[in-house]
């Protein structure tokens, strides 16, 4: 369960570059997938990054599971980050010069010592998404389709209870594109928290019920 409550997010606050990201925003996501829709600039990454917590919000609250994360110090935020998020980002945020293996496994480098153990959690998550036969293969050799499989092995990886995905078919042919779909409704049907922001039309007639929230402005749109 995600209780967010009057949330804000303002940029270089109190300058003559200050800009609010989001305004006022108020949501509870549960079990039921949330899309969120909205053109470039509307807020939907900034609201994927705070709950993630890799930023912090200006005014407002954040709660998962009773866990006040927008009060987390960046410590737990680390911790918190591992065992409840898994992440698809936009632009992949890939390492050029490690291989597909060693980018899926690096969320879970902190938690175990047995590197083996992690490796057959990261093969399989790779067979997820069918990238498996380029575990060997460096990110820079890859095409962007096959980045963006990666990094969704990547969010996989750690069997977490919450999916955060941004853009997460932009990059992806038909097939892929598919591919993925199917992976959410696994992960829904095994009651897991989905977020994924997107302007890919196919996510509008999706198999299976899901809330969807447009943003313009740093608003929900009603």
């Amino acid at each position: 369960m995600i209780e967010i409550t009057n949330l804000h997010k303002i940029y270089n606050q109190g300058s003559a570059n200050e800009f609010e990201a989001l305004n006022n925003i108020n949501l509870t996501i549960d079990k039921k997938p949330l899309i969120l829709k909205g053109i470039s600039g509307s807020g939907k990454s900034t609201l994927l990054s705070l709950i993630a917590g890799f930023e912090k919000p200006t005014k407002g609250k954040i709660v998962v599971d009773d866990l006040l994360v927008s009060k987390l110090p960046d410590f737990h935020l680390s911790q918190y980050r591992a065992s409840k998020i898994g992440f698809v980002f936009q632009h992949f945020n890939l390492i050029d010069s490690f291989s597909v293996m060693d980018n899926v496994i690096a969320p879970l480098i902190p938690l175990y010592k047995d590197i083996s153990h992690i490796q057959k959690l990261a093969y399989k998550a790779m067979q997820r998404v069918g990238i498996e036969h380029k575990a060997s293969q460096d990110i820079r050799d890859l095409s962007g389709g096959e980045k963006q499989r990666c990094a969704i092995a990547r969010a996989l990886i750690n069997d977490a209870p919450i999916i955060i995905c941004d853009e997460p078919t932009a990059n992806l042919d038909s097939k892929n594109t598919q591919r993925f779909i199917d992976i959410i409704t696994e992960l829904k049907d095994e009651g897991k928290s989905i977020i994924i922001a997107t302007h890919d039309p196919i996510f509008d007639s999706l198999d299976f019920e899901c809330d969807i929230i447009n943003l313009q402005n740093g608003k929900i749109k009603e």
